[in-house]
């Protein structure tokens, strides 16, 4: 009849706990390092994405000053060119005004003669002419100048639009690298759980490799005692 194979005994459940403690801390310190690795990126992420967002919103400022100082030079210059409008239009009226004056007194009044009536409609289509003159080409230099503050106002809002794509791509991109962190200490942390699975099925394997070899040990032994045991039988016995 086959014996049983014997239990555990004190030591050997002593040395199986000695065994997994050992590997437990070999594998825990790479298993905490990473935790600790895991943790800090996950912190770090908001911070490096406000970091990113704040270094672009600082150039929002900068370009919003450079627009509003352009487009002030460019009222500066709608406020000269009316200026330039009004006094050379005033200056026609004038010069209208003394040619009147002249006429008259030249001819006795402005409907004093034909000659004078003549004169004075040379002088009123002048002063049409002035003024027409100087309507366009105060309008050609404001609708420039109109132009101008339209195109600086576009110019300050795609810069803007532009700013903000190139933040977006940076966190875009940001967070792929921390992404790419954290799957690779994920892996790395599944490679230690495997590594650590293979340490204890190993060892197991090691313990049971020894047992079976003490079981067959003393199976030997036993197998021993009993033929001397017989043979000591058989020369008592005669047998």
């Amino acid at each position: 009849q086959k014996k049983q194979a014997p239990k555990v005994s004190k030591g050997e459940e002593q040395y199986q706990k000695d065994v997994a403690k050992t590997i437990g801390e070999t594998y825990g310190a790479g298993t905490e390092f990473l935790a600790g690795q895991e943790a800090r990126l996950r912190e770090m992420q908001p911070q490096y994405e406000q970091q990113i967002t704040k270094t672009f919103q600082a150039q929002v400022p900068q370009l919003e000053q450079m627009g509003a100082e352009q487009a002030a030079s460019i009222a500066a210059q709608q406020e000269q060119t009316k200026a330039q409008r009004e006094s050379a239009l005033a200056t026609a009226r004038r010069a209208y005004e003394e040619g009147q004056i002249r006429t008259g007194q030249m001819f006795g009044g402005v409907r004093g003669s034909s000659a004078g009536q003549a004169q004075s409609e040379l002088l009123g289509r002048e002063l049409l002419r002035q003024t027409g003159e100087t309507q366009r080409a105060a309008n050609v230099n404001l609708g420039t100048l109109n132009q101008a503050l339209r195109d600086v106002q576009t110019q300050v809002a795609n810069q803007k639009r532009q700013i903000e794509l190139q933040k977006q791509d940076a966190i875009l991109k940001a967070r792929d690298q921390f992404r790419n962190q954290l799957d690779t200490i994920a892996q790395q942390r599944f490679q230690l759980g495997q590594n650590k699975a293979n340490a204890q099925l190993q060892a197991l394997q090691d313990f049971n490799a020894r047992r079976r070899q003490l079981e067959d040990f003393y199976t030997q032994q036993d197998a021993a005692l009993e033929n001397y045991r017989q043979q000591q039988l058989h020369i008592v016995t005669g047998k």
